[in-house]
């Protein structure tokens, strides 16, 4: 009898991907075969995302899509979306965040109900992360250092999906770091929830962890995830520009450029704030790559509302900008009908499609204008599968000299 045939299929952010990956080693230690999500497997595993309705939708359609494949199979689901709604699925084996378990209970599972295959709990030869590596082509390596949101922003259901804040041990996460520069990644990105808050005893600050990864010689590059600008002084922004395998490239959410919505969604900035925070940024990197998201239509968000936060987001300079029109997501405090009362209502569909439209040719614009700042100057690219790969700030660049270039290279240009 062969070995057990498992897929993962994973929604949502880069700890999501993180946190599969490493599902999928576990299991291909235990002699499980890793098999692509689109094909027919003996277990199914769906790591599933619920910041917003839509994604709650989209890990419900991933669940009854694997059960099409897969009639047969052993459904276990996971992830945030089970932490908020467990009663909703219809799975064999249901966790929440916690997945410490999952491995042994999939085991257990198989054995107490007599399925045909192989005994999977004998461990076999360890895969390594670079076989699974759900990354960009397999060229960079996420790293998770943190877990857990304490801000509760009125419209977000994270803080109750995931729970309050965790970091990881340093010496954990730098181990963790020396491996995959031992399996010939070149860059690794660190992610977390709310990757501003790592922090623990020994090393509490972000940076810390930054320059240790560093000082790690065939590690060429190391990029943050999202940031909060609170986390962004002048200390900050300096000893960023010191270090200089970190990456030229903050995501920096700004959510809107009107600080009363800001106020309304408990952001805990004004805009004022976030501009000195990204100011200090450019400052102190004159090339760097700030990129954002942006809600539009938030609960009780006035035209002129709108139209600051179009004119503040202009001054920004951004290279990207990821806009969403608001939706209401049960379980937050924004979809309370007090909330809604008290702050204006609910912006109609119709305008909240309006306003994303503006606020999306206006990133377009911005980021047209930053791409073509980049013109002519000197950088480097990790090369991707297709002969092209990203800037350190984070441009995307075409290999046009006729050339194939090994993938995970880097390659010096001319933008």
């Amino acid at each position: 009898m062969s070995n057990y045939k498992i897929s993962f299929t994973s929604l949502g952010c880069k700890v999501n991907s993180y946190e599969t990956t490493k599902l999928q080693e576990a299991f291909a230690s235990r002699g499980f075969i890793v098999v692509p999500h689109t094909s027919p497997a003996d277990i199914c595993i769906i790591n599933t995302c619920a910041v917003t309705s839509i994604s709650s939708a989209k890990s419900r359609q991933a669940v009854a899509k694997a059960r099409k494949i897969s009639p047969t199979a052993i459904l276990v689901v996971t992830g945030c979306y089970t932490e908020l709604s467990p009663n909703d699925i219809n799975a064999d084996l249901v966790f929440g965040k916690d997945k410490s378990h999952i491995v042994d209970t999939v085991c257990e599972f198989l054995s107490k109900h007599d399925i045909p295959g192989s005994n999977p709990t004998t461990p076999t030869m360890p895969a390594t992360s670079a076989q699974f590596q759900n990354t960009e082509h397999h060229t960079r390596a996420y790293l998770k250092i943190q877990d857990g949101c304490n801000n509760f922003c009125s419209y977000c259901i994270i803080p109750h999906a995931r729970g309050r804040e965790t970091s990881r041990p340093f010496n954990d996460c730098l181990t963790e770091a020396h491996t995959l520069a031992s399996q010939g990644y070149n860059e690794i990105v660190l992610v977390g929830i709310n990757l501003s808050h790592f922090c623990n005893d020994n090393h509490p600050a972000l940076l810390d962890l930054t320059q240790a990864i560093a000082e790690i010689p065939t590690i060429k590059r190391i990029r943050l995830s999202s940031l909060e600008p609170n986390i962004i002084t002048e200390q900050f922004a300096a000893r960023a520009a010191s270090i200089p395998k970190l990456c030229p490239h903050f995501h920096i959410s700004l959510q809107s450029g009107c600080s009363t919505t800001l106020k309304r969604m408990n952001r805990h900035y004004d805009f004022p704030q976030y501009l000195a925070a990204i100011r200090l940024l450019q400052s102190a990197m004159p090339n760097v790559n700030i990129t954002t998201d942006v809600i539009v239509g938030f609960i009780g968000e006035t035209e002129l509302e709108h139209q600051e936060s179009m004119e503040n987001v202009k001054k920004c300079g951004f290279g990207k900008v990821h806009v969403f029109p608001y939706s209401l997501r049960q379980g937050t405090r924004a979809a309370t009908p007090s909330f809604i009362e008290q702050n204006g209502g609910l912006v109609p569909d119709i305008i909240k499609t309006t306003r994303a439209k503006e606020m999306r040719q206006l990133g377009i614009s911005m980021e047209s204008q930053f791409l073509l700042s980049q013109k002519g100057k000197k950088s480097s690219i990790l090369v991707e599968k297709d002969n092209g790969g990203y800037t350190p700030n984070y441009i995307y660049v075409n290999l046009d000299d006729g050339k194939i270039y090994p993938q995970n290279s880097i390659v010096d240009v001319i933008i």
